[in-house]
């Protein structure tokens, strides 16, 4: 029988993603799960109810779910396994100050995993990060890979993967995903139809179009620090 003990922090937007991720780690319904403790961090109440919820439905119950905050966490150094922080880090005013926090309760050897929407490049990167704080106003800012990159290596992690996937996004679908009020849903498909028909003037002026508003690239950087 395999079993590894980890420990795990998950800084959560989504927790019925990180839900479906540990019913994947379960190797059969009636084994241990291949982690020993998941402890959930939110800001928000009603996220880790939904969170709890899920796990009671999955009959997980190797999971703890803490309302914090990601710029300082409640928790003593070296606590942790892994640390996990997914789609999160573009909600963040302060990138380091959570980063490090991240790093602090990280073991030694341990892996921090992020993962994250890419910034387009600077030409456009103004422009959707206007549309994405319009679609969700808790949105600050998308980081570039080079920035992503940069935060690991002024840690002194050493990066073991680092990949870019496109994931195709359908307008509406991602819209509906933050409950975006018609209004502003309107005003983002005028913009979007402008780009599409060439008469977007801040695309003009720049000379360059942005159709790829629809298409929203996740980055993933597992590392292992040093």
């Amino acid at each position: 029988m395999l079993i590894i003990i980890r420990n795990i922090l998950n800084i959560i937007f989504s927790a019925l993603k990180l839900i479906i991720f540990l019913k994947k780690s379960m190797i059969m319904p009636n084994t241990p799960p291949l982690v020993r403790t998941v402890v959930c961090l939110d800001a928000t109440v009603p996220m880790l109810r939904i969170g709890q919820q899920e796990a009671d439905k999955e009959h997980l119950s190797n999971m703890v779910f803490v309302k914090g905050y990601a710029e300082e966490l409640p928790f003593l150094d070296n606590s942790f396994d892994i640390v996990f922080s997914r789609l999160a880090f573009h909600h963040f005013t302060d990138v380091t100050a959570v980063f490090s926090e991240m790093v602090r309760v990280l073991k030694p050897g341990g892996k921090l995993v992020m993962i994250d929407m890419e910034a387009a490049d600077e030409v456009l990167r103004k422009t959707e990060d206007e549309i994405e704080t319009q679609r969700d106003p808790s949105h600050v800012k998308n980081l570039s890979k080079t920035e992503m990159l940069s935060l690991f290596e002024t840690h002194g992690l050493a990066i073991e993967k680092c990949e870019t996937t496109e994931i195709p996004q359908r307008l509406e679908n991602w819209l509906a995903l933050t409950r975006t009020p018609d209004l502003i849903r309107e005003k983002i498909r005028q913009r979007m139809r402008a780009d599409v028909t060439g008469n977007d003037k801040m695309a003009q002026r720049s000379g360059r179009r942005h159709k790829s508003r629809q298409r929203l690239p996740k980055v993933c950087f597992p590392c292992i620090a040093q």
